[in-house]
């Protein structure tokens, strides 16, 4: 016979109102319109720039269990086979932040590695960090996945886009900054896809 599955008190007590989900509901409905409106203003952006063929329209997915918590992610542009990542993915993540990635890999690298480390100083300013784990798909900003540039010297920023098989940069938003966010996100897209250029 199993051992009796409790449930603390907190959790008795969230488990007894609807308000929590209903409102956990609304709050992830109100991230998609914003993500939404990310891509409708990232569109614009985008004009100009040759991109490869193949190159899929703007994905915006969801799900409920990026290391326990929900998340929303635009990937816009993308561009993922085994040879070559062009990708700027924005992601939501419930509980810590908003962030904004680059990542490339392949020919994409190859030919955006030297005006990235040409911008090592304006990207160091402008809070960014590099991923510096071997797997490209972790988004967490722990210190076994990203660096921030500031902590960087700049001859192990060049180390590591010369010697890593993909360059991931991202910068991140706080939640707190909700209303403000599509500005800031904009922005960074703006520098981020002058790299594609």
């Amino acid at each position: 016979m199993g051992t009796k599955i409790r449930l603390s008190a907190e959790e008795k007590r969230l488990l007894q109102t609807e308000r929590f989900i209903l409102t956990k509901n609304r709050i992830l409905q109100k991230a998609m319109l914003l993500f939404g409106e990310l891509k409708t203003a990232f569109d614009q952006q985008l004009n100009g720039i040759d991109l490869p063929v193949g190159t899929a329209s703007a994905k915006i997915s969801k799900g409920e269990n990026y290391q326990g918590l929900p998340w929303i992610m635009l990937d816009h542009p993308r561009y993922f086979n085994k040879e070559e990542t062009i990708a700027i993915r924005s992601f939501f993540w419930w509980g810590n932040f908003f962030s904004i990635t680059l990542q490339l890999s392949g020919e994409a690298k190859q030919t955006a590695a030297p005006k990235i480390i040409q911008q090592f100083k304006k990207l160091r300013k402008g809070g960014y960090a590099i991923c510096v784990n071997n797997d490209p798909w972790q988004h967490d900003m722990e210190k076994g996945n990203y660096r921030s540039l500031k902590k960087m010297k700049q001859k192990d920023f060049i180390t590591l886009i010369e010697e890593k098989a993909f360059i991931k940069l991202a910068a991140c938003i706080e939640l707190k900054k909700w209303e403000k966010m599509k500005k800031p996100m904009t922005a960074k897209f703006s520098e981020l896809v002058n790299f594609l250029r």
